[in-house]
């Protein structure tokens, strides 16, 4: 769960920088769905290749690059962060 190096953050449409998956967490909670539609639409997963490419986490990665809805992704990368705080 770590930050992404400075040059590799996550932009997201409109302004908003994510360093890590918690930022992502708390910003798909409040992210307006045309936001969302902007980085996930049926020929993309801006969010899941960020989470493959730099965060390197290929767990979370194959839990969200096919879904479609905010709440989902957001469920599943909260569910990430739980386990990952466990373990």
């Amino acid at each position: 769960m770590a930050d992404a190096p400075p040059e590799k953050t996550f932009w997201i449409y409109g302004g908003k920088r994510l360093k890590n998956i918690k930022e992502l967490r708390d910003a798909l909670d409040f992210m307006p769905d045309s936001i969302f539609q902007h980085h996930v639409d049926g020929a993309k997963n801006d969010f899941s290749v960020w989470v493959l490419d730099v965060i390197k986490d290929e767990v979370l990665y194959n839990e969200i690059k096919s879904l479609k809805k905010r709440s989902q992704m957001h469920d599943a990368v909260r569910r990430r962060i739980d386990w990952l705080e466990k373990a």
